[in-house]
């Protein structure tokens, strides 16, 4: 079936769909994921072809499964991909290193989203050294137009070599976009049947097995780097015939290093490739010998640099290499900080920046959703919480409710990573220490269960809230769980089967029972587990009333402002209360807040004065 579309020939294209009919065209007939940011658009796009019959796309509990999942079809014959952020590559590392060792049937394309700068997640992390670690070739592109290239490269080696690839984006490129021609998707044709390996030992990672399996690992990596020097990876401009300095650019920062070069106003040699791991030594033997120096452009840690030096003393050329102690290895290497560092360096003037009236914005920080039930959850939480002397320890995670630690509701003392606010919160309990876990859905069903199973194991006295709003409502609202289970919550038993008899399902915006529930759990001994279940405002409709300030009433105190920081809500310069009736959502919370009950819903319809 070929996807129908009313798009124009020449289309304005965002990087995500562009890298998911990339897939597609290059075979793939089945991938996975777990949403992450700034990936997620990829798998969104891929979840839409599966709609249209093009690709099997499946979201998988979490970032190892989804990638076993994707290896299975590839150890099977069928060409695959799993789409995860670099965090997640983390969590699908054991499984990842398995397969470097037995190798595939099919093309496996890993595809990794990393985040210079944190701009949406807990650590920088540069998956070009997981490649390097893992032993398994890397592909990176600079451009939304080299996107399709890069992916067809990339499974063409894993098809050669019989060994999966990583490709590795940054959120530059993934929230980018490109006018390109439109090109028709059709599914994959010529597709073999799958035969799963039956009897075939290098599949089976005993010991004796991952001895053997090792040199026929390392001869795939060699056989990559081989390919690697092909034409179609590497990338030069203005080389000739050599002279005192060249640049070494990373894809990930190469549209930055040319706008930086550009206002600068200088062209120098640049050399770069769509393999950053393992490099070519024959095409950096080459590059070195024409130049004096070699300067290494590349964000974060330095991957292309260490291999350059190895590969320049191992062959005697006298060629200096320069880079990291030239560049900072954290943040993005965007166009500002390049052209002053390259200023100093050329010995350019370098004009300041163009003036950016941040004096004039307001500043206004992340926050949740008019609505949110999370924003209920905090404020009954709070209100109990607060009160306790001394206050106990809050272990959070990641999630849509990690906006609970933001100055206002200060609920979480300690983020570290998906699943980890239960196993610190009960690390601190066994030292003595009060302590409350809370916990996404998402992320419990993600690596937040076995935590529980532990805590229990470990008799600690613990309250776990997990905070169920049917979604992973953070990266767009994927669902986070499919069966169905009793009505008060799909997770009631899930928890009742870890070993913990102490579990109530409270509707957070009832407020008095959401605090009476917890109160009791803080004086129990063992695990308790509260599951605050309410849907994602974004994914029901808005109530068909809004609330109306009675200005008489209405005090100023500001309660209903500061004591949830709903967008909703705030204060006019006479500290009144002002509803913004197009962001509220009707949930009503700003009436139980109310001390002097001066605000009442009423009934309400959308275009009302």
């Amino acid at each position: 079936m070929m996807l129908q579309t009313t798009e124009p020939t020449i289309a304005f294209w965002a990087a995500s769909r562009v890298a998911a009919h990339a897939l597609v065209r290059s075979g793939c007939v089945f991938a996975t994921s777990y949403p992450g940011s700034p990936v997620v658009g990829i798998a969104e796009e891929l979840r839409a072809l599966d709609e249209h019959g093009l690709v099997q796309f499946r979201y998988a509990t979490n970032e190892k499964i989804a990638f076993e999942m994707a290896a299975a079809a590839a150890l099977a014959g069928q060409p695959a991909a799993c789409v995860m952020k670099h965090v997640g590559l983390n969590v699908a590392l054991d499984a990842v290193m398995g397969i470097a060792y037995t190798g595939v049937k099919a093309p496996l394309l890993l595809i990794v989203g990393d985040d210079p700068s944190c701009e949406s997640s807990s650590t920088e992390q540069d998956s070009r050294h997981l490649a390097r670690f893992i032993g398994i070739p890397c592909v990176e592109p600079a451009t939304v137009e080299e996107l399709p290239e890069s992916i067809a490269l990339a499974m063409d080696l894993s098809g050669e070599i019989g060994a999966a690839v990583m490709l590795r984006l940054t959120d530059d490129l993934t929230y980018s976009s490109a006018t390109m021609p439109f090109e028709p998707v059709d599914a994959p044709s010529g597709v073999d049947p799958p035969r799963p390996p039956f009897r075939e030992r290098e599949y089976i990672l005993l010991p004796a097995i991952s001895r053997a399996n090792r040199p026929r690992a390392l001869e795939r990596l060699e056989q990559a780097r081989a390919i690697g020097g092909a034409p179609a990876y590497a990338r030069g401009e203005r080389l000739g015939a050599g002279g005192s300095r060249a640049f070494v650019v990373a894809n990930a920062v190469y549209p930055a290093f040319k706008r930086a070069t550009t206002r600068l106003g200088v062209s120098v040699p640049i050399w770069r490739t769509l393999m950053p791991f393992p490099l070519n030594e024959e095409r950096i033997v080459e590059l070195a010998s024409r130049y004096d120096e070699l300067v290494v452009v590349e964000a974060l840690d330095p991957v292309l640099e260490e291999q350059i030096i190895s590969i320049v003393h191992r062959n005697g050329v006298p060629t200096r290499v320069s880079g990291s102690r030239i560049f900072p290895r954290y943040d993005h290497l965007d166009e500002e900080r390049l052209a002053e560092i390259l200023a100093r360096l050329l010995g350019r003037p370098c004009r300041p920046p163009l003036a950016v009236l941040t004096d004039a914005l307001v500043g206004r920080g992340p926050t949740f959703c008019a609505g949110c039930p999370h924003t209920a959850f905090f404020f009954g939480f709070t209100e109990v919480v607060n009160r306790l002397d001394p206050r106990p320890f809050i272990g959070s995670d990641i999630g849509c409710y990690t906006l609970g630690t933001r100055r206002g509701i200060d609920a979480g003392d300690v983020v570290l990573c998906m699943g980890a606010g239960i196993g610190v919160a009960t690390g601190m309990t066994l030292r003595g220490i009060p302590s409350i876990a809370l916990i996404g859905d998402s992320t419990f069903l993600h690596s937040g269960l076995p935590s529980l199973f532990n805590a229990v194991e470990q008799g600690v006295n613990l309250v776990v809230c997990i905070l169920d709003n049917d979604v992973s409502a953070m990266t767009g609202g994927q669902p986070a769980i499919r069966f169905e289970g009793p009505d008060e919550s799909r997770l009631y038993s899930l928890v009742l089967g870890t070993g913990v008899r102490d579990v109530a399902v409270v509707d957070p915006f009832e407020s008095d029972r959401l605090q009476s529930t917890l109160s009791r759990m803080l004086q129990a001994d063992g695990v308790s587990v509260l599951i605050s279940r309410s849907p994602c405002a974004l994914t029901v409709p808005k109530q068909p009333r809004r609330p109306v300030v009675n200005l008489d009433t209405c005090t100023g105190c500001g309660d209903c402002v500061t004591r949830i920081l709903c967008p909703a809500l705030s204060l006019s310069p006479d500290r009144k209360s002002v509803v913004d009736v197009d962001l509220c959502v009707g949930c009503g919370l700003c009436a139980q807040v109310c001390p002097e009950g001066a605000i009442v819903p009423q009934p309400y319809v959308v275009g009302a004065q």
